[in-house]
């Protein structure tokens, strides 16, 4: 089973946004100024493994399973379409 590992340095919001110009695409109705922190310092580690479509989803969130949303499954089926199986 093939995987993607991507790294990602942290970013935190000072003046957040307020409201969605779209919520389906949440596209933000306004600007917000954030910080990233060092990626060395601090950051996100995340591990795509490509499954067949008929394989159960499962999503892991510091090792604990999680809910797999509606959104979720829109991305899932997205990289599906840029990363097909080769099996």
């Amino acid at each position: 089973m093939k995987s993607v590992v991507c790294v990602s340095p942290i970013n935190i919001a000072l003046v957040k946004y307020w409201g969605k110009t779209d919520s389906e695409n949440i596209i933000p109705a306004n600007d917000s100024f954030s910080i990233t922190v060092s990626k060395s310092a601090l950051c996100s580690r995340t591990e795509i493994k490509l499954v067949p479509e008929s394989s159960e989803i499962k999503l892991l969130l510091n090792n604990k399973p999680a809910t797999v949303t509606s959104r979720i499954l829109k991305v899932i089926k997205m990289i599906r379409g840029k990363a097909p199986l080769e099996m």
